[in-house]
């Protein structure tokens, strides 16, 4: 707690977050269940069954058939699609087939004026090749990759690389996945960065986290030297989902058992924090916390959703989206509260995607009520800190790390077939002080402090006295704080103890 004297009256100033974003709903803005989705600096890029694009108010900008998702029930998982440093549009989908036969792959691009590009057919159609995804780091090398299963739940993924004409095989990974724990792929600047889910009945059955710093070079060989493993929570863990903000840092979210999980690493893989975000997120089949993370373009305030499944199903079918927000930069995060929505978790095959644009939020889910993909959003900071954009095509330093973990973080494992090393990251997520002391634009964030505000604008930025912003501080946390109820909601939430934690 902070005092400030203004116009001689004391006020106490909380130094953590107190009053959590509001959430309104848009409506839906794409058909179809099974979508992935994609930022630039104005808008948000949609693949379902079409692919859609949107503004930050929700206007529909693009509304194309020309490209599309052909497997779109609860159970198929989804497509992948990314923006590349020039703004072209990258999509992944999969066509016909079964999940036993597998489905054929097919690559397409979209550039800033133009149209789709012919499809590009990766791979051959083989059993549960139906997660898949794509990465453009910023030396102009596109990857793409699908999982493939070995034996009985374990699969590995086949990491290929295309010229917008064929594509190649690169190469596979380890038995990184299981394919219903979920992976994704990532560029940070010219690194690529994976995050696989490998739920199991045991309790090391961990979520593996892999960095190629030099996305040029061979990225599998730089995965494998750099393999850690997280083990938040107890087992079943999956569903990873990876953001990279502006200064290159990458956030990982995740699920355990009933519980939702946070990681950090800086642009050069170096492991940083580990939080957990939520628990008493309910029981079903998958069993792993369901959720998505965003950052603010800093990196210094982090906001994660999860569902709860509290009906008993086994399938997650009406589940509530929570969300809790951090303002340490991931180090503990504020008690869960309800979005006032809920979604088809699809035995947790289904998942909600969270963005950030101008310092607002942008939730994409499944509604249940609305019946397709919805997007809810919140006012997150009044002014977007400064070079709000694409969010991570950039301060990657190309270098692979191992990742070194006596601050409770995880740990690396040089022989990759091998999960040794792992360090339990349910400890105190204040221990990491080496990760916290992570420099960006703005200048150094100290251990635990709080350079982000109500404003998202830090008291370090040059644009005004300390006092200043600290009194307009004080007035934005003493204004009155609403939860409007959106459309497709089930109730409302009042009482979020159950979803605290540390």
């Amino acid at each position: 707690m902070r005092k400030l004297l203004l116009a001689g009256t004391v006020l106490l100033i909380p130094t953590s977050a107190q009053a959590l974003p509001e959430w309104a709903s848009q409506g839906v803005v794409a058909p179809g269940r099974q979508f992935a989705a994609a930022s630039d600096a104005t808008s948000v890029h949609i693949i379902a069954e079409r692919y859609v694009q949107v503004d930050g108010l929700g206007s529909v900008l693009a509304d194309e058939a020309d490209v599309g998702d052909g497997r779109q029930a609860v159970l198929d998982m989804y497509p992948a699609i990314t923006v590349g440093p020039d703004g072209t549009v990258h999509v992944v989908t999969r066509h016909g087939g079964s999940y036993e036969a597998g489905h054929e792959i097919r690559y397409a691009s979209r550039p800033v004026a133009g149209g789709w590009s012919a499809p590009v057919i990766v791979g051959q159609p083989i059993a549960r090749n139906y997660v898949v995804g794509v990465a453009t780091p910023s030396g102009g090398r596109i990857l793409i990759s699908h999982g493939r299963l070995i034996e009985n739940v374990g699969a590995v993924i086949d990491l290929y690389e295309t010229d917008g004409a064929t594509a190649a095989l690169l190469g596979t990974t380890p038995l990184w996945l299981r394919p219903d724990g979920d992976y994704r792929i990532a560029a940070s600047g010219n690194a690529v960065v994976l995050a696989s889910g490998s739920p199991g009945p045991g309790p090391a059955d961990p979520v593996h986290f892999a960095f190629a710093g030099d996305g040029g070079a061979d990225v599998l060989a730089q995965w494998q030297a750099s393999h850690a493993v997280l083990l938040g929570g107890d087992a079943r863990r999956g569903g990873p989902n990876l953001y990279v903000d502006e200064t290159g840092r990458i956030h990982l979210g995740y699920g355990g058992a009933g519980t939702h999980h946070y990681a950090r690493y800086e642009a050069n893989g170096t492991a940083a924090v580990n939080a957990q975000t939520m628990d008493a997120l309910g029981t079903y089949h998958l069993g792993y916390g369901n959720g998505a993370i965003v950052s603010s373009p800093d990196g210094t305030r982090v906001v994660a959703v999860a569902l709860q499944n509290t009906d008993g199903d086994g399938e997650s079918a009406d589940a509530e989206i929570l969300y809790a927000e951090s303002v340490d930069g991931g180090a503990t995060f504020a008690p869960a509260q309800s979005t006032g929505f809920f979604t088809d978790g699809g035995d947790g095959r289904m998942r909600p995607r969270l963005f950030e644009l101008g310092g607002t939020l942008m939730l994409l889910y499944r509604d249940n009520a609305l019946g397709g993909i919805a997007l809810a959003t919140s006012p997150w900071f009044d002014e977007a800190p400064e070079g709000t954009g694409t969010g991570g095509e950039s301060g990657a330093d190309g270098t692979a790390t191992s990742q070194a973990g006596d601050d409770g973080t995880a740990t690396s494992a040089a022989d990759s077939s091998t999960m040794t090393g792992a360090v339990d990251p349910t400890m105190s997520s204040s221990s990491g002080a080496a990760g916290a002391s992570a420099t960006d634009s703005r200048g150094a964030l100290p251990p635990g402090g709080n350079r982000g505000s109500a404003e998202g604008c830090g008291c370090t930025s040059g644009r005004g006295s300390d006092a200043t912003w600290l009194a307009l501080l004080a007035l934005l946390w003493l204004r009155p704080r609403s939860h409007p109820r959106g459309r497709g909601q089930r109730g409302s939430r009042t009482d979020s103890s159950a979803c605290a934690t540390k």
